[in-house]
């Protein structure tokens, strides 16, 4: 009787141990990772995504457009989850996008709103290996509805919407944090979590081409429709085209800039303007400095902080903004004593500083009535050229037969550059050394084809060609694999037996299908469910066999009578 006793205690025993393990989970909680992402018009990218790897370019962003930006994430399986980790039942996306501006009140940060749609609880198919999240988020307008001041510059009391005093602050601007909670386990009421998120916020680079690209709707909509026919849409320069500051850069909060040779561009204005003078003017003294008072300016900081009070269509285009103009004082051009940089002296001075920069150092366009005295000149192809006083005009010469003042000290020496164009401090040879490749890729990951260009040129990007497939996705031929059409699924059950649907693409998903037998031993027939073949007898209500004709004989519910003559 005792061992009887024993033996339903152990029994109970393994029951309840058994019951407690599929409620409470004897698995390992999944390992997951983001396997790829693409946030606006940014490059795809790969991951994995691992916290102090994954570098700061490949979590940047620029959106789509001012108010719009798109987010595809993909989240999978690592490489290393458990083999006895729990498969997820279930999984949603969590997006919190923001608009860092430090120091606003939460009444104020309400007025720059960055929202993403979220998608809710989405259950999850057997097989299923990666979970996606595609959608639109919507940003408040950059600038006010009537052209005004800047919406999110309304609280900006210096430089830039991106920043509240002069130096960046270490928030970025523009920020998403992607949230991914998967949920497993075998009891639905007590299902496990398990979260991980990913950081995208915009690096100081893709911050200021978030400036270019939010003016564009300002600028097709305030320019004037000369100006939008000249010029176009605004430019929204590419990532490798900024260079470190030095002293061209306008007083703007930034690091970086762009600059299209501004120190050889003021050289070759000052020999301009001294060719000029001996050669036009007829004049012995000599120029041999101007003093810059305005070079590159990031496009908010034009636009809001420089000329905000222009109704010409440079608030709204200038070559500032590309680091290919540049605003001087005007110097004695005559050599009369004055300076004649306004309308009450005709701006003489300045009109011949103006008109050398066009002459003889290939300046496109050129200004000089400005009421603070500057004149302003700018290279729409990037390029300037060297043009150097060689003698004095021929009346001067006969004027006076002394010998010529002696030369004065020239300016620092410059060197030319590797690209054969350019010419300038040594400090600045780095910019126009040969590349032997480009580092910039296209929204599918692939690395631009040309190579060997000079630093200092710009290119036009050329990518491998893309593959438009039938499974209705366009990609790389390197990712050909992951498109292509399947004659068989390779993935099988816990009886060895293997997913019978075939003819599907790499890419896309399906439910597995496996076959299955009838449960009956003596059957083994193959049938949809191995229980399709217990059905109930109509007539008694139990249990039978179908495939079994003992059982089938037992549930006949007509017979013919036996009786000789019935």
């Amino acid at each position: 009787m005792k061992f009887k006793y024993l033996f339903i205690y152990i029994f109970l025993f393994i029951f309840c141990a058994i019951t407690f393990d599929l409620g409470a989970g004897g698995g390992s909680a999944p390992e997951l990772v983001f396997k790829s992402w693409q946030p606006g018009q940014s490059p795809f990218v790969t991951g994995p995504y691992i916290q102090g790897t994954t570098t700061e370019k490949q979590l940047s962003f620029l959106t789509n457009e001012e108010t719009k930006c798109q987010l595809v994430v993909n989240v999978g399986y690592a490489d290393d989850n458990p083999a006895n980790a729990y498969q997820l039942n279930s999984y949603e996306f969590k997006i919190d996008a923001k608009v860092l501006l430090p120091g606003l009140s939460e009444e104020e940060l309400k007025k720059h709103t960055f929202t993403f749609p979220e998608q809710g609880k989405q259950p999850i198919a057997a097989g299923v290996q990666s979970f996606s999240y595609t959608g639109e988020g919507t940003l408040s307008e950059h600038w006010g509805p009537s052209g005004g001041k800047a919406a999110r510059c309304a609280y900006c009391p210096n430089d830039s919407r991106y920043y509240t005093g002069k130096t960046p602050q270490k928030g970025r601007e523009l920020k998403i944090t992607v949230k991914f909670i998967g949920y497993y386990g075998t009891d639905p009421n007590n299902e496990q979590k398990h979260e991980i998120e990913l950081p995208l916020e915009q690096y100081e680079r893709d911050q200021m081409r978030q400036e270019y690209l939010d003016h564009q709707r300002l600028h097709r909509t305030l320019r004037s429709a000369d100006a939008n026919a000249k010029y176009g849409d605004l430019y929204v320069p590419e990532r490798n085209e900024f260079t470190a500051k030095n002293k061209y850069s306008d007083a703007h909060a930034h690091s970086l800039m762009l600059d299209s040779g501004l120190a050889t561009k003021e050289l070759h204005w000052t020999q301009a303007c001294d060719k000029y003078v001996g050669e036009d003017l007829g004049k012995e003294h000599r120029i041999t400095k101007l003093e810059e008072t305005g070079g590159y300016r990031n496009s908010h900081h034009h636009v809001y902080h420089v000329d905000s009070g222009a109704s010409s269509s440079t608030k709204y285009w200038s070559h500032h903004q590309y680091g290919r103009a540049l605003d001087v004082r005007t110097v004695d051009m005559d050599g009369d004593g004055e300076i004649e940089n306004s309308e009450a002296t005709k701006w003489i001075d300045s009109y011949y500083m103006a008109e050398a920069a066009e002459k003889y150092a290939n300046a496109g366009y050129r200004k000089w009535k400005y009421g603070d005295g500057h004149v302003h000149a700018q290279w729409e192809s990037g390029r300037s050229t060297s043009s150097e006083r060689v003698s004095q005009a021929p009346e001067e010469q006969q004027n006076n037969p002394s010998p010529p003042t002696p030369m004065p000290p020239t300016p620092p020496s410059t060197i030319t550059y590797a690209c054969g164009v350019h010419s300038g401090d040594a400090s600045l040879a780095s910019n126009h050394t040969l590349q032997a490749s480009c580092s910039e890729t296209d929204s599918y990951g692939q690395g631009c084809t040309v190579t060997n260009f000079y630093a200092c040129q710009t290119h036009t990007h050329v990518y491998p060609a893309l593959i438009s497939g039938a499974c209705g996705h366009t990609y790389t031929s390197a990712n050909a694999s992951l498109h292509a059409l399947q004659a068989s699924c390779l993935v099988t059950n816990a009886n060895g037996d293997s997913c019978t649907v075939t003819g599907f693409y790499a890419c896309g998903s399906h439910t597995h299908v496996y076959p299955v037998t009838c449960l009956r031993s003596g059957c083994r027939q193959s049938v949809s469910n191995q229980w399709v073949h217990l059905v109930r007898c109509s007539t008694c209500s139990k249990k039978y066999w179908s495939c079994d004709p003992v059982g089938v004989g037992h549930h006949v519910t007509v017979r013919t009578c036996r009786r000789t003559g019935c």
